[in-house]
């Protein structure tokens, strides 16, 4: 759930990249118009319509698309506003390429619904099979994993209010907190992650980030805990100062990082959650800390 950036138009608008799209599709007469005989185009009936659909989808933007009318189209009219997403032109291309080449340069391979997986596709926020005219807008494009989007699914609307965060409207909100837990004598420890805000809990169910979550962190909290044990023993053996020196450095290496990947990856990603509950760590347990690295 991170916030990411929408795609700069420099100067277009949205609809201006659905005309780019369409003039070069071979239903172009039907998704675009046609040109009379003194060269001026004679817009579609359709494209009409669905000009009036960014419109409307743009003035709903940033928080009131839960009220987007789901518009009537015949089953000609929604297969061919469909094929403009589901058959790829080279505008199209481009437009999914600048989508992903506008993020932060350490996300832009991250799925924003989860932070997690890699990008395999975009999600239609609001759903093309609901919203076919909608189907190329750029602000309606998430970049996703395969995941998140088999999970999504068609759904959009809950008790006439958005199920789902919105990565490019929504604010980012502190909703999770990774506890590290512990069987007693252990040194393995067992993320246990726990919802702190409940303002995007539906996201969170319907999409099982908190079973995902403490899957994944399992793996990189082995490898940061595994380097943390090679640096220890390297600072008993060459230092003559108290080992608590090492965890005061190791907690402003922590603190650092947990400033870093919470600008890069958000406040809730999985990165920030384990370095932010190693922290936790350090200063409520240190002795026990400090046996897992020997």
């Amino acid at each position: 759930m991170k916030t990411i950036n929408p795609i700069k138009l420099s100067g277009e608008t949205p609809f201006n990249l659905y005309e780019d799209i369409v003039k070069n599709k071979k239903d172009k007469n039907t998704l675009y118009g046609i040109s009379n005989s003194e060269g001026k185009v004679e817009y579609s009936s359709l494209y009409k319509r669905v000009k009036e659909k960014y419109l409307e989808y743009d003035s709903l933007l940033p928080s009131s698309l839960a009220d987007l009318v789901v518009e009537s189209f015949k089953i000609e009219e929604k297969k061919l506003l469909t094929s403009c997403y589901t058959k790829p032109t080279k505008a199209l291309i481009r437009l999914k390429e600048n989508i992903i080449n506008s993020q932060n340069y350490r996300f832009k391979k991250k799925c924003a619904y989860c932070g997690i997986g890699e990008i395999s596709s975009m999600d239609h926020y609001a759903p093309k099979n609901k919203f076919p005219e909608l189907s190329v807008h750029p602000l309606n494009l998430i970049p996703c994993c395969t995941i998140c989007n088999s999970k999504k699914l068609e759904f959009f609307t809950l008790d006439s209010k958005l199920i789902f965060f919105n990565p490019y409207f929504d604010l980012e909100i502190k909703s999770l907190k990774m506890i590290l837990t512990r069987e007693n004598g252990s040194k393995i420890f067992f993320p246990k992650i726990e919802i702190i805000n409940h303002k995007y809990d539906e996201h969170i169910a319907r999409l099982d980030i908190i079973k995902r979550y403490e899957s994944y962190s399992i793996e990189i909290l082995t490898d940061i805990l595994s380097d943390l044990s090679i640096s220890f023993k390297e600072w008993v053996t060459e230092n003559e100062y108290p080992v608590t020196n090492f965890l005061n450095i190791q907690n402003k290496i922590f603190s650092k990082k947990l400033i870093k990947l919470t600008n890069e990856k958000g406040i809730n990603s999985i990165e920030a959650l384990i370095y932010e509950a190693l922290l936790v760590l350090i200063s409520s347990d240190k002795d026990f800390f400090l046996n897992i690295l020997e």
